[in-house]
């Protein structure tokens, strides 16, 4: 059985899947998630099934063992949703290492903090329009002084720029001098997201077979 199946199989397991749509490529990177979340609602399935038939325990002891069917499963469930979540964590980390470089040493930190804050006291001189402007076009020819001296700011400082606008300006820099670590977070990202909600569909989904919908 292949992994587009797997997909398939949750579309047909349950309807809150039909929603779900995921290219190939994503199909076969979240595999796992989607192998596991398919055989999650099938074993809850036969777990209940066969409590319903056994004739020999009372109701507690059934309810017991299906809090524990319960717990194992949204264990894995859990687990198998950490991987995206790590992922992306290291290609952020892998993005910050590319475009941001550490001074070598304390001098070398100090000189790029005073030459941030003369960055930053020559853009409070300047209409919000031109610092918006200067901060766009050191970016996208690749120098990062302006944008480094913005993310720098004291967290006590009003903003030189709009969140937005540094947001922009953090993607195009990325994306000029690491275009493969970005393409890399991006793609996380992504994953992550198609994760999240592969999880929380088969959460929904166990919860309407507990309840017999």
């Amino acid at each position: 059985m292949n992994n587009g199946n797997y997909l398939e199989k949750l579309k047909q397991s349950h309807p809150v899947f039909n929603d779900l749509n995921l290219d190939k490529n994503q199909q076969e990177r979240l595999k796992s998630l989607l192998s596991y979340s398919h055989g999650a609602i099938s074993s809850l399935r036969n777990r209940l099934s066969e409590l319903s038939q056994d004739a020999i325990h009372n109701e507690q002891f059934k309810k017991e063992k299906l809090n524990e069917v319960k717990a194992e499963l949204q264990s894995t469930l859990d687990r198998e949703f950490s991987v995206f979540k790590t992922k992306t964590a290291l290609a952020q980390q892998e993005l910050q290492a590319a475009t941001h470089q550490e001074p070598k040493d304390s001098n070398e930190k100090l000189l790029q903090f005073m030459e941030g804050r003369e960055i930053r006291e020559n853009l409070e001189k300047l209409p919000p329009a031109k610092r918006t402007e200067v901060l766009l076009n050191t970016v996208e020819a690749g120098n990062p002084s302006v944008l480094m001296a913005v993310e720098a700011r004291p967290l006590t400082s009003v903003d030189l720029v709009p969140p937005d606008v540094l947001d922009r300006a953090s993607r195009t820099y990325a994306e000029r001098v690491a275009p493969g670590q970005y393409e890399t977070l991006t793609t996380a990202k992504a994953d992550l997201e198609a994760a999240e909600k592969v999880r929380n569909l088969v959460q929904v989904a166990l919860g309407y077979i507990e309840r017999g919908a």
